[in-house]
């Protein structure tokens, strides 16, 4: 492979186009922004303001609890305006209703985090129509007509009973029910804002989602000349929230707290082997959801509907979402109670399902070798037990699960085209790629129904399906050449997914992020970067099909990763 060297003049000039040698107002630096690393890890005040760079050693205001979040001191300017204008608005969106448009990029900022897409799709709609649920759905895909679509949520991965999957929602309210909401669209800048109204009259009564005057930021995979590897690695989407409402949701994590700090600390969503024990990391799930609970009592919500990696930040005047690929798929809940949030966000979801009778009693846990006869006491008695499975398949010649899953190409890919490969438990192990690859439904089936043959469980534990991954030097091996290239493991903003411990890791580092690689592949050419917080979702929703079949109950799953 040829490479192409700068010659000396020619690298000066690049280096002189992306540093300068003033410092940046203090206007361009906002500390509880997003921070991109300017320079190395130990740049000083001096050399860092001749960068252009913003320079801090004030950490966050954190509450007693919270541990230190280890941002960069040194990072690029991260105020500047993001804007984009409203064109070719359909017929109902320019009067007011619901509809369609294209947006186009009016001014642009951080060139660190790549280039900006010029135009993006919005979408404006009532979700759905007529069935009284109260919910609005806005959509903002960038478009490239040179790349493939954006990834986004796959819709079946959500009940069958769920708006999103085309089911009723569950619904019981009357069909007739007026709309609860009006949409205030603004052109340029492009802006929305959503407003309750009153049930009866029509009449504004309060404000609840509103990204008027707030960034709005659709990175393309088109770079820039200080950073021209990047690749539709960065999203970002704010409302106003007023500083005395408070603010629910951003897990999983474990926190003092059940509402959100409003200090700007970094509620990272990316699934991973870490157990809760200290506040404020990222465990085993993510919800990038949102209930924000106003003084005078009333209630709305928010769903960013996007697996990849993200933030969510709460400050003083209001909230943000921070993605490093997707599409935005926002869906705001009029509330107005949070128990109507509750009910608005399951019916586009799913509802929560109904469990076995025998599940509602006394519970024992415990890491024991369980023999048949104990089984078989436990079922004379009426009583029931769940053994723990964990989706890693060993590899071993003589195991016939791994052999099945080798036949029935049932796994998850590197980047190479081969099984992805992975070190739990057993040591090494593939994935069965659930959700995504349709023969892992049948595969999944039959090695459940050999294992309740001779182990006749009641039900299952699912453990591990963050992915979690050992991974050591002796099982996984390095991406090739072209990946990282491409920048999938190493996305330019890391949120602050990984911050806490560590600058420079990638995603797949083993000892922070404890999960499979981001540029393993799925079904379909999907990346585990795009898809890596859905895998307890589609595990879970294949194992209930299969114990259904089963044994004809009720099925009884306790997932360690779960999604919405």
């Amino acid at each position: 492979m040829s490479r192409t060297l700068l010659p000396a003049p020619a690298l000066a000039l690049l280096l002189a186009a992306c540093l300068t040698s003033a410092a940046p107002p203090l206007d361009a630096c906002d500390r509880l922004g997003p921070r991109v690393q300017c320079g190395s890890i130990a740049v000083s005040q001096r050399t860092c303001e001749e960068q252009d760079c913003c320079w801090t050693v004030q950490p966050l205001d954190t509450e007693p609890w919270q541990p230190d979040v280890f941002l960069p001191s040194c990072f690029y300017p991260n105020t500047g305006a993001s804007e984009y204008a409203l064109q070719e608005p359909s017929v109902g969106l320019a009067e007011g209703d619901m509809g369609n448009a294209t947006l186009t990029n009016m001014t642009s900022t951080q060139p660190e985090l790549g280039g900006d897409f010029q135009t993006a799709a919005l979408s404006v709609e009532e979700f759905t129509p007529g069935k009284a649920h109260h919910v609005l759905r806005i959509r903002i895909i960038p478009l490239n007509a040179s790349a493939p679509p954006r990834w986004e949520v796959p819709p079946e991965f959500f009940a069958p009973d769920s708006l999103l999957a085309g089911g009723d929602g569950g619904g019981t309210q009357p069909v007739t029910a007026p709309r609860q909401f009006e949409v205030d669209v603004e052109d340029a800048p492009f802006g929305f804002t959503v407003l309750r109204v009153d049930r009866q009259s029509g009449a504004p009564l309060a404000t609840t989602f509103n990204s008027s005057g707030l960034r709005l930021i659709l990175k393309a995979s088109a770079g820039t000349t200080c950073w021209p590897l990047g690749a539709d690695q960065y999203l970002e989407l704010s409302t106003h929230v007023d500083a005395a409402s408070y603010i629910y949701g951003g897990g999983e994590r474990s926190s003092e707290t059940t509402y959100m700090t409003r200090n700007g600390y970094p509620y990272a969503g990316w699934a991973r082997d870490q157990n809760p024990q200290v506040p404020m990391r990222n465990t085993y799930s993510s919800w990038p959801f949102a209930l924000v609970l106003e003084q005078d009592g009333t209630a709305w919500g928010a769903l960013l509907l996007n697996s990849n990696g993200m933030e969510m930040a709460a400050t003083p005047d209001k909230l943000t979402w921070r993605a490093i690929g997707g599409a935005i798929d926002l869906f705001v809940f009029l509330g107005p109670t949070p128990l109507d949030v509750i009910d608005q966000l399951t019916a586009v979801v799913g509802r929560p399902v109904m469990q076995p009778f025998w599940a509602f009693g006394f519970h024992q846990y415990g890491y024991k070798t369980v023999w048949e006869n104990f089984v078989s006491r436990l079922h004379a008695n009426d009583q029931h037990w769940v053994p723990i499975l964990d989706p890693g398949i060993k590899i071993d010649e003589g195991f016939d699960p791994y052999l099945d899953g080798l036949q029935q190409n049932a796994y998850i890919l590197d980047e190479r085209g081969d099984p992805y490969i992975g070190w739990v438990w057993p040591g090494g192990c593939h994935f069965p790629d659930f959700g995504f690859n349709p023969a892992v439904d049948a595969y999944w089936l039959a090695q459940l129904d050999i294992y309740n043959g001779y182990a006749q469980w009641d039900g299952l534990w699912i453990d591990m399906n963050e992915i979690a991954n050992f991974c050591t030097g002796n099982v996984c091996h390095m991406p090739t050449a072209e990946a990282v290239a491409n920048q999938r493991g190493f996305p330019p903003f890391q949120c602050q997914l990984l911050c806490y411990d560590s600058l420079t890791a990638g995603l797949s580092n083993a000892d922070l992020a404890l999960t499979s690689s981001v540029l393993a592949r799925h079904a379909g050419d999907v990346l585990e970067y795009d898809a890596h917080n859905l895998y307890g979702l589609a595990e879970a929703r294949v194992t209930a099909a299969a114990i259904r079949l089963i044994k004809g109950t009720r099925p009884f799953i306790l997932t360690r990763a779960t999604r919405l």
